[in-house]
């Protein structure tokens, strides 16, 4: 009998999300069979630069780019693909090279590789990641900043603020230093003007 390809649901609504201090892009999200266990799962690529697990670079695991998802749009990404997976799962194989355990697959594995492929790469996802100053700078009179606000109420205010944005499938960074750059600008225009 052989083993069914299992979904490791993603919990945690932006567990896909992750932005390195420093680095210009988001870091890529991605899809990954594990040949060993059968587990179909999903993450963000944790390396800077490309570099990948060893595992994957000998094809014990696979991976498919996908975009930026909320964990039910992925998840329900993951049901999708799971019988291509099932097929991929089925007709590989773990074999030593000499100097490595490889993957090594069959004609239908390559097929079901390929049109994983395909379907993760039609994905659109479902957020786009806006810098706060980006997305908020048009209303800003309109934010309800006050000079006076302590940092509880900033926190209150991004919480609003990204949950509008949310509506709209934007995922806001760093809306509490905008927020705090704002007030603190209005703090100077009024020692200004005393």
């Amino acid at each position: 009998m052989n083993m069914k390809v299992k979904i490791a649901e993603v919990e945690g609504q932006f567990v896909l999300y992750c932005h390195y201090r420093g680095q210009t892009q988001i870091q890529p999200c991605f899809i990954e069979l594990d040949l060993e266990d059968g587990t179909l799962s999903a993450d963000y690529d944790g390396e800077i630069g490309g570099a990948v697990p060893f595992s994957v670079w000998h094809r014990r695991a696979i991976r498919w780019g996908i975009p930026l998802m909320t964990a039910d749009a992925v998840n329900g990404l993951m049901e999708t693909i799971l019988p291509l997976a099932q097929r991929v799962f089925d007709g590989a194989e773990i074999e030593w090279d000499g100097s490595n355990l490889v993957g090594v697959y069959n004609d239908d594995a390559d097929a079901a590789i390929e049109e994983i492929e395909r379907i993760c790469g039609a994905e659109e996802g479902d957020l786009e990641v806006w810098e706060a100053s980006e997305w908020l700078s048009a209303a800003e009179d309109e934010l309800g900043v006050t000079a006076d606000m302590d940092d509880d109420a900033l926190n209150e205010l991004a919480d609003e603020l990204e949950d509008n944005a949310l509506d709209d499938g934007i995922l806001l960074e760093d809306t509490v230093d905008y927020l705090r750059r704002v007030r603190d600008a209005l703090r100077e225009e009024e020692e200004e003007e005393d």
